[in-house]
């Protein structure tokens, strides 16, 4: 049901339009040997603005602008923004009025550069970050990227000033300073602010094959620094960026701990609304991977943003180097701090760092799905034949016990609880353990298939004979073990039933990488087994409920082989993940959903009654004929999509991820319905991006991934 709701949240979300950027971007270089002229046009739509670089006032409510290229085998001097004017501000952060520097209208920022020996200019890019307001107070964040346009019109450059040249760093920057902090051979100068509300200290280690970093920042009382992302669009604050770097040295993402989410009087539309922010001491954790030539001594971090307390507010900035590892037990803090922020984001990381947390969202998911499959195993025909005897067992234990049921059904239902447990975690490990791999899911593929055909009648699973065996002692033995023993057996004799649902859960219970997550699997397996211990505990304490109950009939065993449908339609899921792992293209898009709208038209006909196992009477009652017809049209729905119809994304994301038919994009396999009517361009994001500006159209990112 949770994933259902989160489903159809995200697809009425895809139906509205996210906001058109306010400030498009071109970038466009030119070489004469090598030095290098750039000039980076920013186009504002009209009635709007962009903040420039240096803010304005203290308390001006805004981001200010950056401006970042990048270019392989290019070196880049600092941009020259032109001059800017001033745009007054009826509420600044302290509520009070402030004046903003913004940009109006075309922008034209100049970039002198050089070419290393060999290198050309094609690849290289500018970004362009800040924040652009509606004269009425709108405002949008930016984030535009443009690839480099050479060599540009000669009227474009026609004013480009001859004293903008690249000057390469001094070799004094190499000598050390008195104070640890020496300036980086590529110009990097470290740099604090005696007047500021925090100080930074950056701390890198290496541990095996990886580089971590700590970046430690101590914030004044009273004082608060913001997060790297604001929270609400219509907070006002500048978000703190933290740039990591180290010769040799790819860093991943810089991991946060959560922020606290405080109330602002007043947001960039002049109204109340909340942002997020840190205070006190900020421990942030980085790790990369060490590559040739890494060289962890020189690494150094530049954080920028804004400090503010309860009446103004600061721009802040620091460049600092490595003050090398850094005691143990500063990294297991900043370690709990980040894991805390993780684990009580929830589904609702997207507030914390604007990204979701598969760990976390998964885990509720599997709950979820570990408590609907503990419902439809009580409803199987295997777990009927234990009400009696639960009754049976329960009456004679209590006049033993002189009446008391509470505590013997509590230790029932422990039973049956720890009994699931522990086959998650002796059976379920080393099925998850491998679960991403290929030939694991083609092995998951067989056991659906398997499970399915049992499900229909083709044959039945039995446990063990020494199990049943045991489980048949069981109940001859009296206290608090013949009780447990009880809950164990009930386990043992539903397995014709619970195994193929047991089947479907574990391999959900992987974790990131297809790391083993034991606490995931005794969680899920926790609450399977709760969900089905539950009424049989009441029962034990209520014996005389049983003549309520819904009676076994073929209603379970209609139940039953629809499931088994689902079984067989789930195992084509993991072919089709070995299929796009190995490169089979055996089965794309299309042939995956004709193969569904046969599985479930075939269901469909038997829920109609059109299918009839021996000893069925044929008649079918109102709950049929809705399921039937509900299924019948999911079928079509699947036969719609294979015809190259679009799909809603949840059904897009289910069906492999490559086409049958060609297309002329480059000859890449895609949806046919997709081909129709767009542009598509495979793995190359910067083009698509400069597609959709040109165009001036949304641009849909398509993440094929495999396990």
């Amino acid at each position: 049901m949770l994933h259902a709701l989160s489903l159809l949240v995200l697809w009425f979300g895809a139906l509205v339009p996210a906001p058109q950027s306010k400030a498009k971007v071109e970038f466009h270089a030119r070489a004469a040997g090598a030095e290098v002229q750039a000039v980076v046009r920013i186009k504002v739509s009209p009635g709007w603005h962009l903040y420039a670089p240096e803010l304005g006032t203290p308390n001006v409510a805004g981001i200010a602008a950056s401006l970042e290229l990048s270019g392989e085998g290019v070196q880049w001097g600092e941009p020259r923004w032109p001059a800017w004017k001033t745009h007054e501000q009826e509420f600044g952060l302290d509520s009070k009025p402030a004046t903003a520097n913004v940009y109006y209208g075309t922008v034209l920022v100049l970039v002198a550069g050089r070419l290393d020996e060999g290198a050309k200019l094609q690849g290289a890019s500018a970004r362009l970050r800040g924040q652009t307001c509606e004269d009425n107070g709108q405002c949008l964040q930016v984030d535009e990227r443009a690839q480099v346009q050479s060599p540009g019109t000669d009227t474009l450059f026609a004013d480009f000033p001859a004293d903008l040249v690249f000057a390469a760093p001094s070799s004094a920057d190499d000598e050390s300073q008195e104070d640890g902090q020496s300036p980086a051979a590529d110009g990097f100068e470290p740099f604090e602010d005696p007047e500021a509300k925090a100080r930074v200290q950056l701390f890198t280690r290496a541990v095996g094959s990886e580089a971590q970093a700590l970046i430690r920042i101590a914030i004044d009382d009273e004082w608060h620094l913001y997060h790297e992302d604001l929270g609400k669009p219509d907070a006002a604050g500048q978000p703190t960026v933290i740039e990591l770097e180290a010769p040799g040295v790819e860093w991943g993402r810089v991991q946060w701990p959560k922020p606290h989410e405080a109330p602002q009087e007043y947001g960039l539309e002049g109204e109340p609304t909340t942002i997020l922010q840190h205070d006190g001491e900020l421990l942030l954790l980085a790790s990369g991977v060490l590559g040739e030539g890494a060289d962890l001594a020189k690494a150094r971090v530049t954080v920028t943003g804004q400090t503010c307390d309860a009446n103004m507010c600061m721009q802040f900035k620091a460049a600092v180097l490595t003050q090398g590892a850094g005691e143990a037990a500063l990294y297991e803090r900043a370690q709990a701090s980040v894991a805390a922020s993780a684990t009580s984001a929830g589904g609702n990381s997207a507030l914390v760092d604007g990204e979701s947390n598969p760990q976390d969202t998964g885990l509720l998911e599997f709950i979820g799905l570990a408590v609907l499959g503990g419902l439809l195993a009580l409803l199987m025909p295997c777990t009927y034949p234990m009400i009696p005897i639960t009754i049976s067992f329960f009456t004679k234990q209590a006049a033993a016990k002189g009446g008391s049921r509470w505590t013997l059904s509590l230790v029932y239902g422990v039973g049956i609880v720890l009994m699931f447990i522990v086959i998650g975690v002796v059976v379920g490990a080393p099925i998850i353990k491998f679960a991403t791999h290929p030939v694991t899911n083609l092995l998951f593929a067989a056991v659906f298939v398997l499970f399915g055909l049992s499900l229909m009648g083709l044959f039945n699973l039995q446990p063990p004979a020494f199990l049943m065996n045991a489980a048949g002692q069981a109940r001859s033995t009296g206290g608090f073990m013949g009780v447990f023993l009880m809950g164990a057996t009930l386990v043992i004799t539903s397995f014709t039933c619970t195994a193929p649902i047991v089947g479907a859960i574990l391999p959900v219970a992987a974790g990131v990488g297809g790391n083993v997550d034991y606490a995931r699997v005794v969680i899920g397996m926790g609450a399977f087994g709760l969900t089905m211990a539950t009424p049989f505990v009441l029962l034990s304490l209520v014996p005389g409920k049983l003549s309520a109950m819904p009676r076994s009939g073929e209603w379970m065993n209609t139940l039953k082989v629809f499931l088994g449908f689902v079984e067989v339609a789930a195992a084509l899921k993991f072919v089709s993940n070995a299929d796009v792992v190995l490169g089979w293209n055996a089965l794309p898009m299309e042939l995956f959903l004709v193969l569904w709208f046969g599985v479930f038209a075939v269901a469909a006909i038997y829920l109609l009654g059109m299918i009839r196992y021996k000893g069925e009477s044929g008649e079918i009652g109102g709950g049929r004929l809705v399921s039937g017809t509900v299924t019948f049209l999911f079928a079509l729905y699947c036969l719609y999509g294979a015809f190259g119809a679009p799909l809603d994304f949840a059904m897009t994301a289910l069906a492999p991820p490559y086409s049958a038919f060609q297309n002329s994009h480059g000859g890449a396999n895609v949806s046919s319905a997709a081909a129709r009517g767009h542009k598509i361009v495979i793995d190359d994001f910067e083009q698509a991006a400069e597609l959709a500006r040109n165009e001036e159209k949304l641009l849909l990112v398509n993440f094929t991934g495999h396990s």
